[in-house]
C-alpha cells in the first residue's frame, strides 16, 4: 500500500471527501486496469482522438479550442496540492499547461500518470474508456499522423507566459536565457498564437503598430474618455455617440 519509490501511501485518505475522493478512487481503478493489461492497446492518434472527443463533451470553454479549460477542470477536481505533489500542477513549471498539450499529442502524451489523471477526470470507468477508444477508430482524427512532439516545456513558467503576451517571443526568450525548444512550446500550444495576436495589438507601442491597429487604439481611448466623463452613460448611448 506504499510506493516503493517514495514511500507515499497509495490509499485514499479518509479526510478526502466529495468529488476529489471519487476522482482519486477512479484514478486508482485506471492504474489497476493499466497494470492488469485490461486497457486496449491502440494507435496513439486513436487514443488521443477518443480523449479529445470526451473532453469536448465534458469540459466546457468559451474559446472553442478542445482542452482549453481542461487544466482548471483537473485542478478543481483533484486539487492543486495533489497535482503539485505529482509534479503535474498545470498552473506552474515544470508542467505548465500540460493537459491541453498532452491530449493534442504535443507533450507528455506518453506519460502514464498524466494519462491516468486525464482519463479518470473525463471517463466514468475503465470500461467506459475502453468502449470509447474502440469507437474512436471511426473518427477522422484517429487516422491523422501524429504532430511533432515538443520539448522544453519544463522551462515555461507562468511569468514567462504572461510576459510573452506583451512583447515578441524572441525578445522574451533572449532576455530569459531560454533555449529554442522553449520557443517551440509557445508556437505549438493550441490557440496560443491567436490569443497572442489579439492581446499584442493592445500591448505594443503605437509606433510599431499598423494603421488599422492604431485606429482601434484611438477609438478605444475615445470610448474610455467618454465613459470617464459620463460614468452613468449606457452602452447604447455610447454607441450612438
Amino acid at each position: 500500500m506504499r510506493c516503493r519509490e517514495c514511500g507515499a501511501h497509495l490509499g485514499v485518505a479518509d479526510e478526502v471527501q466529495g468529488e476529489a475522493r471519487a476522482l482519486r478512487i477512479r484514478l486508482a481503478q485506471f492504474v489497476a486496469a493499466a497494470f492488469s493489461g485490461s486497457l486496449p492497446c491502440v494507435p496513439v492518434p486513436q487514443r488521443l482522438a477518443a480523449i479529445r472527443d470526451r473532453v469536448a463533451q465534458r469540459v466546457t470553454n468559451r474559446s472553442g479550442i478542445v482542452g482549453d479549460n481542461l487544466a482548471r477542470h483537473l485542478v478543481r477536481g483533484f486539487g492543486g496540492d495533489y497535482l503539485k505533489a505529482l509534479s503535474l500542477d498545470p498552473r506552474e513549471a515544470p508542467a505548465l499547461g500540460w493537459p491541453m498539450l498532452m491530449i493534442h499529442g504535443r507533450w507528455m502524451y506518453k506519460n502514464p500518470v498524466a494519462n491516468s489523471i486525464v482519463l479518470a477526470s473525463v471517463f466514468d470507468s475503465p470500461a467506459d474508456y475502453c468502449a470509447s477508444v474502440m469507437d474512436a477508430e471511426n473518427l477522422p482524427e484517429a487516422r491523422l499522423p501524429m504532430q511533432r512532439a515538443i520539448f522544453g516545456g519544463e522551462n515555461v513558467s507562468r511569468e514567462l507566459l504572461r510576459d510573452s503576451y506583451g512583447r515578441p517571443l524572441e525578445m522574451v526568450i533572449r532576455r530569459a536565457g531560454m533555449s529554442e525548444p522553449t520557443l517551440l512550446w509557445f508556437y505549438a500550444y493550441p490557440g496560443l498564437q491567436e490569443r497572442r495576436k489579439k492581446l499584442t495589438a493592445w500591448s505594443f507601442p503605437r509606433r510599431n503598430l499598423g494603421f488599422r491597429a492604431s485606429r482601434l487604439l484611438n477609438f478605444k481611448d475615445r470610448l474610455l474618455k467618454s465613459k470617464e466623463m459620463h460614468p452613468d452613460i449606457t452602452r447604447t448611448d455610447l454607441y450612438k455617440q
